[in-house]
């Protein structure tokens, strides 16, 4: 599979599995937002502390500190993959500027293929009621586990009905922000392998016809010669005067 660019190839697998494992995290994140959220917004301040430290929320605090470990760790990955793409605009526009100046470049090495990232703004669309689905069904989940480990019986959808009837559209509205947040990033690192990949290209291209024309402007070698040549060329001279005896 390629993208836009010729030369740069997608590696579908691994973005795949970076786009479900940013999935799952944003869920997870924004089940913990929105559970703490709706708390808050039904009892107010006292809900939220009964949310955060309550015996039956005891695990909330812990499950802050995992979650907030996992977004430092997945932003240090994209931190480093905005690393190496301004090192390679780097190089690539020092290779642009040495063709512009008539400086030989090294072409032995080609460079790596770029990993295209996902379309942000078509992708929203798609991926907002995806993700409001899944945080929404996980917070269902957690409203049941919860009852269950309280001695109450499960309530199961009755858990987003009455008071709590609004805690969907907490959660979609919770979903859509950390969503947009996300795609800013992919959007500044979109842009930035867009340009790597256009000066690459430019590259190419001078150095393709550059080379076309330098292959142009040698005349080919001359394999066939004349049958003189071949003699040699003493045979075209008049020979010195013969001795006359006397």
């Amino acid at each position: 599979m390629r993208d836009r660019y010729p030369g740069f190839t997608m590696r579908p697998r691994s973005t795949r599995r970076l786009a479900a494992g940013g999935g799952i995290l944003l869920a997870m994140v924004g089940l913990w937002v929105g559970h703490t959220a709706e708390y808050a917004r039904v009892w107010g301040g006292h809900g939220l502390s009964a949310e955060l430290f309550g015996s039956i929320h005891a695990y909330m605090l812990p499950l802050a500190a995992v979650l907030a470990l996992l977004a430092a760790a997945f932003a240090a990955r994209l931190g480093r993959t905005w690393a190496r793409l301004g090192r390679r605009l780097d190089a690539a526009r020092a290779r642009l500027a040495a063709v512009i100046r008539g400086r030989s470049v090294d072409v032995g090495s080609n460079p790596a293929p770029l990993v295209a990232t996902p379309s942000v703004s078509s992708g929203i669309a798609v991926a907002w009621p995806a993700l409001a689905l899944l945080q929404i069904g996980l917070y269902l989940l957690q409203e049941n586990l919860e009852a269950l480990a309280g001695g109450a019986p499960a309530p199961g959808f009755s858990a987003i009905t009455g008071q709590h009837a609004l805690a969907p559209l907490v959660h979609a509205g919770v979903a859509l922000v950390l969503l947009l947040f996300a795609a800013t990033a992919l959007r500044l690192v979109r842009q930035r392998a867009d340009t790597v990949a256009s000066v690459e290209a430019v590259v190419r291209v001078l150095l393709s016809r550059i080379r076309r024309l330098q292959h142009i402007g040698t005349p080919p070698l001359n394999t066939r010669r004349a049958p003189l040549q071949l003699l040699g060329n003493h045979l075209a001279r008049r020979p010195p005067p013969a001795l006359i005896s006397g």
